[in-house]
């Protein structure tokens, strides 16, 4: 058997030195490494979320981009539907109510009977809404020609209703449309 202690007594010049630099090794790796790893791992998540947020941030940023070019250019087409589609005042709106549309009726042999017109205004609103209310005769074939002329018509016109009927069969067709404008209102 080895004696443990005569063994330790001889090499005691080489054991006293190992121990200690092992116990400087215990030391340097509680105190300097273990602290650096520990430091460098939290380094290393700060980093992996300072990025996630980068690129949160970022696709916010290129949604917020989007939805301001979204809203440019639908104020753009906003501004030029009402400067270029819409009538530009009550008195516009009255030509296209009044002159056109009797103009049409005349081109394709239509008769007037009457019309009735009124104004709206929804508050807060920067439109005002010309409602037209109008009876024409005539056959089928000039009802369908003046329908198709008013759908095809460059003016802004909206068709709320329409009702076709005859008193008898040898009477005129009837035509009532209901027929709305906007145009916008100049403070």
């Amino acid at each position: 058997m080895i004696d443990w202690r005569r063994a330790a007594a001889e090499k005691r010049s080489i054991l006293v030195p190992l121990a200690a630099v092992a116990l400087l090794n215990v030391a340097a790796y509680a105190f300097l490494i273990y602290p650096l790893s520990t430091r460098a791992g939290s380094v290393e998540a700060r980093a992996s979320a300072a990025s996630a947020n980068l690129a949160r941030a970022t696709s916010e940023l290129s949604g917020a981009q989007a939805i301001k070019t979204g809203r440019e250019r639908a104020d753009a087409q906003l501004t030029r539907f009402y400067d270029r589609i819409l009538p530009l005042d009550r008195t516009g709106a009255r030509r296209i109510t009044y002159l056109r549309l009797a103009k049409l009726a005349d081109e394709s042999n239509l008769d007037f009977e009457r019309r009735a017109v009124t104004t709206k205004r929804e508050r807060e609103s920067p439109l005002e809404q010309m409602s037209m209310t109008m009876v024409l005769t005539g056959d089928y074939g000039d009802v369908r020609q003046f329908l198709h002329k008013l759908e095809t018509a460059p003016e802004f016109v909206v068709i709320e209703d329409v009702s076709l009927a005859q008193q008898n069969t040898d009477a005129p067709l009837t035509l009532t449309l209901k027929l709305a404008t906007f145009f916008r209102v100049r403070p």
